[in-house]
């Protein structure tokens, strides 16, 4: 039988559990907000092809005939495919680039990519990951861009690694592998679909 000091203990212990779980569902955002307000009054996204290369716009086109399906990936982001996304009637223009990096070891061994720019950070030893051969690692990141479509005001960006951190391809001319810039892709829109849910109002 609970006695009045019981119950007081209970109602903090309550009010401790729920507060704990307002703050579970209010994560941050993983990627990067330029404009919050904006980012919460879109509901619709234009993918825009325009500025890449062929193999890119057949491999984005892959990937959104495959994760376009119900229940898919991109069934939990109101997109569309306009033949212009400057013309279309979307919130937001998402833009995607595929840029390649060379895949550098932390000194234990990890392989790790230095960011878009390319530089490693200066107060780290790092040497280049190679192989048998000798010549160094690249890998194919995806940069996912959400723009307003009149301004091309930056609303949103972020940024995904390959699935398999110590790249498949060699030398700096040679183009990324198709899987590459699907788990790339992948991983950058997953990441878009969960801010999007946690930033709604």
């Amino acid at each position: 039988m609970s006695t009045p000091q019981t119950r007081l203990l209970t109602v903090p212990l309550i009010l401790t559990v729920l507060a704990g779980t307002t703050l579970a569902a209010k994560k941050k955002p993983t990627g990067e907000l330029k404009d919050r307000a904006a980012f919460a009054n879109i509901k619709s996204y234009c993918i825009d092809l325009s500025g890449l290369e062929d193999y890119e716009v057949y491999d984005v086109r892959g990937f959104i005939d495959q994760e376009s399906k119900p229940g898919k990936l991109l069934s939990k982001v109101p997109w569309k495919l306009d033949k212009d996304c400057r013309e279309s009637d979307s919130d937001a223009i998402v833009k995607l680039e595929f840029p390649r990096l060379r895949v550098y070891s932390l000194g234990n061994g990890q392989p790790s990519s230095p960011g878009i720019s390319g530089q490693i950070p200066p107060d780290s030893q790092t040497s280049p990951v190679a192989m048998s051969s000798g010549e160094p690692l690249y890998h194919t990141v995806a940069v996912l861009q959400v723009v307003s479509p009149d301004t091309s005001h930056l609303i949103y960006t972020c940024q995904a690694d390959p699935l398999s951190p110590e790249g498949s391809d060699r030398g700096p001319v040679a183009s990324a592998d198709t899987l590459e810039r699907h788990n790339a892709m992948y991983g950058a829109f997953w990441t878009l679909a969960q801010d999007i849910k946690r930033v709604s109002p």
